[in-house]
């Protein structure tokens, strides 16, 4: 076919055909087809439109298919497209989750409740292996962000205030678990969160606990009740 072309265009004889090596032919056979679709580049994309309308299931195990056989490669491709191309990567990504706010909050949302056990337990592994790294990176997140550091500090000393009881203030207990937790280099946690999404609990020594940092941090403001 691509010999068929050439020779009706003039480009080439058959005794030229003969001589052209196979990595010539293969170099003329790019050329013609790259010149084909820059000629008619929106009938090719109808027509591959149209394919993938009729043959959606074939289409999609092929290429289902090949990226299980290319997994290595096309991770590699695309973290080297990533790191050349970071501004424009993260440019994207905030214009699609400002677009798509409730889809991705609803699909973040349902994961989370799919995966509660292997996340918290993913999290304390993660934490565990790259305690530094995780220090550091909070640590230079804060000198990035204070003024969001002292509005979560605010807001946390005011829920406290407001979630505190009369009969609790000035409880030695609650100094005494607090001074432990600094002696075992441990977190106070609050059984039930001051700020729950269920329900709020009181700060008070009943519904105080001491907890490793990595638990207290996988754990955040979540809180199971005992189903009945």
């Amino acid at each position: 076919m691509l010999f068929q072309t050439l020779n009706q265009g003039g480009f080439c004889s058959p005794v030229c055909n003969e001589s052209l090596g196979s990595s010539e032919l293969d170099l003329a056979e790019r050329k013609a087809k790259r010149a084909y679709y820059q000629a008619n580049k929106e009938a090719v994309a109808a027509q591959r439109k149209a394919y993938r309308e009729v043959n959606k299931e074939a289409v999609a195990a092929g290429q289902k298919a090949y990226r299980e056989a290319n997994k290595e490669a096309l991770a590699a491709s695309n973290r080297a497209y990533r790191e050349v191309n970071k501004e424009a990567v993260a440019a994207q990504k905030k214009a699609y989750y400002q677009a798509n706010k409730e889809g991705v909050a609803a699909r973040s949302k349902a994961y989370y409740q799919a995966n509660k056990e292997a996340g918290t337990t993913y999290r304390k592994a993660y934490y565990q292996a790259n305690k530094e790294g995780v220090a550091a990176c909070i640590k230079t997140w804060r000198k990035a962000n204070p003024h969001v550091v002292s509005a979560l500090v605010a807001k946390r000393r005011c829920s406290k205030l407001q979630r505190t009881p009369a009969w609790a203030k000035g409880d030695p207990r609650i100094k005494e678990i607090y001074r432990q937790a600094k002696l075992w280099g441990m977190h106070v946690d609050h059984v039930i969160p001051l700020q729950g999404k269920l329900v709020s609990g009181l700060h008070c020594w009943e519904n105080l606990q001491l907890m490793h940092g990595s638990e207290n941090s996988s754990k955040g403001n979540h809180f199971e009740p005992l189903a009945n």
